[in-house]
């Protein structure tokens, strides 16, 4: 596999960064904020396609799923696609 290990989440880092994902107003697209959790988002899509590869757990969807974050997730992709 050609992939850096540095690329790699741990379940425990995935569920670090998908708790502190929150929603932000439409007026704040754009902003620093935003920047910095749609990184974040990426990120977690990333080691998502992975597991998936890889046959792993989804440890990402799971977090997602336990942290009640499904909403905000779609809400937030929805209104990007707007944006």
């Amino acid at each position: 596999m050609n992939a850096n290990m540095d690329d790699f989440l741990s379940p425990y880092e995935a569920e670090l960064l998908i708790e502190g994902l929150h929603e932000i107003d439409i007026k704040e697209y754009g902003s620093k904020d935003w920047f910095k959790q749609h990184e974040t988002i990426d990120r977690l899509n990333i080691q998502a396609h992975k597991n998936a590869q890889g046959g792993t757990g989804e440890f990402v969807m799971e977090s997602f799923v336990t942290h009640d974050k499904m909403i905000m997730l779609v809400s937030d992709l929805l209104t990007a696609e707007c944006w």
